[in-house]
């Protein structure tokens, strides 16, 4: 009866040993694993031309200490403080898509990267006048027609008659107007066109 069983559990006064050392090796890990956030800001998507402003938003822990900017994976420029900017001469590239990235590093040599895709247009849009022609006579309504077209994408003609008149904009093709002609004075009148592409050029 004084014998005690051998898988009888040990009572509330026993002493029991538990670790509670941390794992410092994981814990070290777990942190170093979070590494850098990072994304593009400036700019989004779409058409850029000229010389532009190119800007990211980075975090991490430990901190960021560099961004890099590439385009098509060549270095652009760095920055190693908070904001994260710096500018790009489109006028180097030719026109068309690029992948513009932000590489972030952190101060444990960790680094992470986003990019954005768009297009560079510094061309602007070609514009002929079809009619009238020089010396034409036409009466109460002049009828305004022009060839436009655009290397990548054309957004829209202007159309107007002498210096101070209010332009027109037509915004799809056939890039023609019928001018309001009865206004004016008797004599010779000079016709206007401009087309501007979809990155903002215009000719």
């Amino acid at each position: 009866p004084d014998d005690v069983p051998p898988d009888t559990p040990p009572g509330p006064d026993a002493d029991t040993a538990t670790d509670t050392t941390p794992d410092l090796a994981s814990d070290a890990a777990e942190i170093a694993a979070t590494g850098p956030q990072v994304h593009v800001d400036a700019p989004t998507p779409g058409y850029v031309r000229g010389t532009i402003g190119i800007s990211a938003i980075a975090t991490g822990d430990p901190e960021v200490v560099q961004v890099r900017f590439t385009v098509d994976g060549g270095l652009l420029a760095e920055d190693d403080t908070p904001p994260w900017e710096a500018t790009w001469d489109t006028t180097g590239f030719d026109d068309g898509d690029h992948e513009l990235a932000a590489v972030a590093y952190d101060a444990a040599d960790q680094s992470a990267a986003a990019a954005v895709t768009v297009t560079v247009d510094n061309t602007p849009p070609d514009v002929d006048f079809l009619s009238p022609e020089p010396g034409e006579i036409q009466h109460d309504e002049i009828f305004l027609a022009v060839d436009a077209s655009d290397n990548l994408e054309l957004d829209h003609v202007d159309l107007w008659v002498d210096g101070g008149g209010e332009p027109v904009e037509v915004s799809e093709a056939p890039w023609e107007l019928l001018y309001e002609g009865a206004a004016l004075e008797a004599g010779l009148h000079t016709a206007f066109a401009s087309a501007a592409d979809a990155a903002g050029n215009e000719s």
